[in-house]
C-alpha cells in the first residue's frame, strides 16, 4: 500500500475543503443600490448542486439569497450573497438560533453548512473553524458543534430590547387579514412596546403610532415587514409625532399623468382630490403563509405584495388616510368563503382577487353583490369584465392588444414598405395579429410585400427588394429560434442600404425578454416591439425603487420577467391614487398612470366592468438606447 499517496490524497481533501468552505466570504464584493454583496459569476454548464460543492453552501441558501435561480441558474448572471468583512460577524442570531442553541453548542442537523451556521448564529468563519477545527472535512448531521468558548458572549450582542421572547415572536407568519380596527398608542415620546393585534398591518401600526414603517423595521431587525403575525411583540421606536416630524425617508413620488416624473414633495399633488374620508384596499391572493416551502408562485404574490407596501408607503403623505387590509387565499376555496364571509372585507372599494378561476368568480360575485371593485391582475384571459360592473380586467387583452398595435404600426409605415418575412418550414403564432394588421392596411388601400425563406434568411432572399427603399420587416412569430434565423441577413441588408436608418425590424413582446446577443442584434437592426409591461434599464424611476426595496428587504427583486415587485409598486401607485381621485367610483374622473414597468388607464366596457387599455412601444435604437411610449 503506498502511504505517501495516501497521505497526499488526504491532503488534498482537507485543503479542498477549507477551500470549500471559505468560497462565499473569499469571493469579490461589489456594491448594489449602495450595498456591499459578495458575488459569484456562474458559469457555463454549472448547476445549483455543483455550485453549493464550490461554494461550500446548500442549495437552499443559495435560492434564498437569489431568489431567481429556483429553476435553474444562467451562464454569467451574478448570484450575491450578504458581505462580511472576513474575520468579523455582522448579523446577529436568529430566532430560531436562540431556540436551538443549547450550552454554546449546536446539534449539526440535515442540511447544515459552515456559512449557514455562521450566519445563523451571529459567528465568524474564522472563530466556527477554530472552535470545530474538524468542520474542514465537512459536518455531520446529528454532530455537536461549539459556537462560542465558555464564558464568552456573541461577537455581537443582542440589543437590550431584544428579549428572547420577542427575538421568537417577530419569526411567526402572518396572513395579514384585517378583521378589527387598529387600537391606539398606549404611549408616546419614548421607545416602548407593542403586542400586534389580529389583522394589523405595519402601516396602520406606524400611522397609529405617529411613525414610519422603515423607524419600525429599523428598531427591529429581526422583524420581515412580510411575515409577522398576531400576538408578536415589536419595539415602537421613540421617533413618534410628538417628538419630531415623520421623514419621508423612502418616499418614491411619481406623477402618474405625467409620465410618472419624481416629485418635490409627496404624491399628495398629483391628482384631483375629492372628499373621501379614506382609501381602502383589499389584497386577497394565495401567499400561503402555512405551507413549510414556498413554491415559485407563491413568492410571485409574496413580492407582489412587497411592492404594493411600498406605494403604500410612498404614498403615506397623500392627504388621505390609506387601510390595505391583506388576506391569504392559501389557494383553496375554503379560505376564500372564510375571507368573504370576514364583514370587514365590506369596507374594501376595490379587492385585488387571485388568478385563479373558481376563485376569481367568487371575488367578483362578492363584489357585484356589494358595489365593490375587484382587480384581476393575474388572469390575463378571464372575459368576466364584459358582463360584471364590478369586475376590473388590469391586463389589455390579446385582441385589443393587438389591434391597437397594428394601428400604431399602420399609422407608422407612411412612406415604407412593409415586409411579411416568413420560413417555409415554421408555423405562424400571429395569426391574430397578422389578421389584425392586414384589415387596417386593406382599409388604407395599402399592400405588403411577402418574403418566403428555407432554414435560414440569406442575402439571395432579400434581393428583389431595392437598397434605396424604405422597408419595415414583420416576422410571423415571435420565437427566439426564428428571429435568430432572420436577424443576420435583415443587418446586413441594412448596412449595404443607401438609407439604412429606414430598414427597420417590428415585432412581439416576447422579444423585450432576450439578452445578450439577441438583444444587440435588435438594437444593430433597429428595432419596434409592443407589449403590455416593460422597464427601461437605464430609468432612473427604475433605480430608485429598486434601491428602497433592497434597504425593505434585504434582497433584490428576483429576475422574472415581469418583476412582481414593480407590478405591485405601480399597481398600488395607481389604485391610491385613482381611489383618492374616484372614491372608488371609476365612472368619475381618474387619473391614469405611467409607471416603472407597467401602466393604466381603464375604460368601461359596455354592460359591463373596466379593461385596462394600455399598451408599451418599445424601441430598441440603434445608438443602443432604449425607450418606451405609452400608446
Amino acid at each position: 500500500m503506498n502511504f505517501k499517496k495516501i497521505s497526499v490524497s488526504v491532503l488534498a481533501v482537507t485543503a479542498l475543503a477549507m477551500s470549500v468552505f471559505a468560497a462565499v466570504e473569499d469571493l469579490p464584493v461589489k456594491s448594489v443600490n449602495g450595498k456591499k454583496y459578495h458575488y459569484y459569476t456562474v458559469q457555463p454548464k454549472e448547476s445549483l448542486y455543483s455550485l453549493s460543492h464550490k461554494l461550500g453552501i446548500s442549495r437552499q441558501e443559495i435560492i434564498k439569497y437569489n431568489p431567481g435561480v429556483e429553476d435553474g441558474l444562467k451562464a454569467y448572471e451574478d448570484l450575491l450573497f450578504p458581505y462580511t468583512p472576513k474575520g468579523e460577524t455582522t448579523y446577529t442570531p436568529t430566532s430560531e438560533a436562540v431556540e436551538d442553541v443549547v450550552a454554546n453548542s449546536y446539534v449539526v442537523k440535515k442540511g447544515d453548512t459552515v456559512y449557514g451556521l455562521c450566519r445563523r448564529f451571529g459567528i465568524s468563519r474564522d472563530e466556527f473553524v477554530a472552535l470545530n477545527p474538524g468542520a474542514v472535512d465537512g459536518l455531520k448531521a446529528g454532530e455537536t458543534v461549539r459556537l462560542r468558548r465558555e464564558g464568552s458572549v456573541p461577537s455581537k450582542s443582542v440589543a437590550a430590547s431584544e428579549t428572547k421572547e420577542r427575538i421568537a415572536a417577530t419569526h411567526n407568519n402572518v396572513s395579514h387579514s384585517s378583521s378589527q380596527s387598529l387600537s391606539q398608542s398606549q404611549t408616546a415620546g419614548k421607545e416602548h412596546t407593542y403586542t400586534i393585534k389580529e389583522g394589523e398591518t405595519l402601516y396602520h401600526i406606524s400611522k397609529e403610532h405617529g411613525t414610519t414603517v422603515e423607524a419600525i423595521l429599523s428598531a427591529n431587525p429581526e422583524l420581515d415587514v412580510t411575515d409577522y403575525k398576531m400576538g408578536m411583540v415589536i419595539v415602537i421606536p421613540s421617533d413618534t409625532a410628538e417628538n419630531q416630524e415623520i421623514a419621508p425617508a423612502e418616499t418614491i413620488g411619481f406623477n402618474p399623468n405625467a409620465n410618472a416624473q419624481p416629485q418635490e414633495d409627496t404624491a399628495q399633488e398629483t391628482v384631483v382630490p375629492v372628499e373621501n374620508e379614506k382609501i381602502v384596499v383589499a389584497v386577497a391572493l394565495p401567499f400561503n403563509l402555512n405551507v413549510e416551502k414556498a413554491d415559485r408562485q407563491d413568492k410571485v404574490y409574496t413580492e407582489f405584495y412587497k411592492g404594493f407596501l411600498l406605494a403604500v408607503d410612498s404614498m403615506r403623505n397623500c392627504g388621505t388616510p390609506i387601510k390595505l387590509m391583506a388576506f391569504d387565499t392559501a389557494d383553496n376555496m375554503d379560505s376564500v368563503r372564510k375571507i368573504l364571509a370576514n364583514p370587514i372585507l365590506e369596507e374594501a372599494q376595490v379587492i385585488i382577487a387571485p388568478g385563479d378561476m373558481t376563485q376569481l368568480n367568487a371575488f367578483a360575485n362578492y363584489g357585484k353583490q356589494h358595489g365593490i371593485k375587484v382587480l384581476n391582475l393575474f388572469h390575463v384571459k378571464d372575459i368576466s369584465y364584459r358582463i360584471n360592473p364590478s369586475v376590473m380586467q388590469g391586463n389589455i387583452p390579446h385582441g385589443n392588444m393587438y389591434d391597437k398595435a397594428a394601428d400604431y404600426l399602420v399609422n407608422n409605415l407612411r412612406g415604407t414598405t412593409p415586409v411579411i418575412i416568413k420560413s417555409r418550414n415554421a408555423a405562424s403564432d400571429k395569426a391574430e395579429f397578422l389578421t389584425a394588421l392586414k384589415g387596417k392596411m386593406d382599409e388604407r388601400g395599402m399592400t405588403a410585400l411577402e418574403i418566403v425563406f428555407d432554414d435560414q434568411l440569406k442575402a439571395d432572399d432579400l434581393e428583389r427588394l431595392e437598397g434605396t427603399g424604405a422597408f419595415t420587416f414583420i416576422p410571423v412569430t415571435g420565437k427566439s429560434d426564428e428571429l435568430q434565423r432572420i436577424l443576420p441577413a435583415l443587418i446586413e441588408f441594412k448596412k449595404s442600404s443607401i438609407n439604412p436608418d429606414e430598414v427597420k425590424l417590428f415585432g412581439y413582446p416576447e422579444w423585450t425578454t432576450f439578452r445578450g446577443d439577441m438583444s444587440a442584434k435588435m438594437l444593430e437592426m433597429g428595432t419596434t416591439v409592443f407589449s403590455r409591461f416593460y422597464t427601461v434599464p437605464e430609468d432612473e424611476k427604475l433605480k430608485q425603487v429598486e434601491d428602497v426595496f433592497v434597504r425593505w428587504y434585504g434582497a433584490p427583486m428576483a429576475s422574472l420577467v415581469p418583476r412582481q415587485g414593480l407590478f405591485g409598486f405601480d399597481t398600488g401607485m395607481y389604485l391610491i391614487n385613482a381611489l383618492k381621485a374616484n372614491g372608488g367610483d371609476f365612472s368619475k374622473f381618474t387619473p391614469t398612470y405611467n409607471g416603472v414597468q407597467n401602466g393604466f388607464d381603464f375604460q368601461r366596457s359596455e354592460g359591463g366592468g373596466y379593461v385596462n387599455n394600455d399598451l408599451y412601444i418599445i424601441n430598441f435604437r440603434t445608438d443602443g438606447s432604449v425607450d418606451k411610449e405609452l400608446l
